[in-house]
């Protein structure tokens, strides 16, 4: 079952993941459960400072997820380099 294609979903990867991480913070902080049952802040949850740390808490995970992108991308180009000198300098 494709919810979205998946040509879709690699153009968008990086928006997506700041909408899922974003939606999974507010809702996580949205309520509370107790033995009681669960409590809700409402008014607590959408208060500009609350919305605040919400952002930055996405756009952080969005830098780090940028951050590895781009470490893996110099190991693999590092170790496809070495290979391609390993290959060349040996006698055949």
């Amino acid at each position: 079952m494709n919810l979205l294609p998946i040509n879709f979903i690699t153009r968008h990867q990086a928006k997506l993941l700041f909408i899922v991480v974003l939606g999974h913070v507010t809702i996580l902080d949205l309520f509370y459960v107790t033995y009681a049952g669960p409590i809700f802040f409402w008014q607590e949850n959408f208060q500009a400072f609350t919305m605040l740390i919400h952002l930055t808490v996405a756009s952080l995970t969005l830098v780090f997820y940028f951050l590895l992108i781009k470490l893996m991308t110099r190991f693999r180009a590092s170790n496809s380099a070495k290979q391609m000198q390993s290959s060349n300098s040996s006698p055949n």
